[in-house]
């Protein structure tokens, strides 16, 4: 069947590894090991890093701060591997190197939530409040919720950095962003764009491992009916 959201002009583009952002580079200066390809997921941390970070841009539901597991993590860094011809044994190397060295993975994001600019509900979450928020997570200061579409934690709650229900706030909570902005339908499309998107990045790679697949969400699997009975 066709893609019924492929020929849509209003959706966020694709996200992209952003190893050379500024927010990179705040991060790195923040003391947090900062990955670009997977090799570097076997490297050992650094006494001061105590936590590894994949940075991306994006202008959709990605959420500026959220807690990945290792194989999200390899998942996304594939991408830097590409055509090499090994890109699966050194995605699913890099997942048991990091599950091995058991400090926290994050992802970071630089650029606009529920966006494209101008949207209703878009906003952008500045460089230096997302470093607060990572170095209020390598302190044990978020308040984790696991995010129902995607798996990951995102931070419900981030004393002294962001008020709860404000846009700040909410911005690290995507879907409370869309939900405000009265863009529901919106959100659910793009959760299923977002996660086929991904599946079809390691798809080109030559990625087959299901543990990666799995870890990106694709396909998406039915809930469950119980609550039509």
């Amino acid at each position: 069947m066709a893609d019924p959201y492929a020929d849509r002009s209003d959706l966020p583009g694709e996200e992209r590894l952003a190893p050379d952002s500024a927010l990179a580079a705040a991060a790195r200066a923040a003391g947090a090991r900062v990955l670009t390809r997977p090799a570097e997921a076997a490297a050992e941390p650094g006494t001061d890093a105590g936590a590894a970070v994949v940075v991306v841009a994006d202008d959709g539901l990605v959420p500026p701060l959220a807690r990945i597991s290792p194989e999200f993590a390899a998942a996304l860094l594939c991408d830097a591997d590409r055509g090499s011809g090994a890109a699966e044994d050194a995605a699913v190397a890099a997942a048991r190197a990091l599950l091995a060295t058991g400090e926290p993975v994050y992802l970071l994001k630089s650029g606009i939530v529920a966006g494209p600019a101008g949207r209703e509900g878009a906003y952008e979450s500045a460089a230096e409040s997302v470093i607060a928020a990572l170095d209020a997570a390598r302190e044990g200061r978020v308040g984790w919720e696991r995010d129902p579409d995607f798996g990951y934690g995102v931070a419900a709650a981030l004393p002294g950095v962001a008020e709860p229900g404000s846009a700040a706030g909410d911005a690290f909570v995507p879907r409370l962003l869309y939900a405000a902005a009265d863009r529901v339908y919106e959100h659910a499309e793009l959760v299923e764009v977002t996660k086929r998107r991904r599946h079809e990045r390691l798809r080109a790679a030559g990625i087959a491992d299901e543990g990666l697949l799995a870890a990106v969400g694709w396909p998406i699997e039915p809930t469950g009916r119980e609550w039509k009975d």
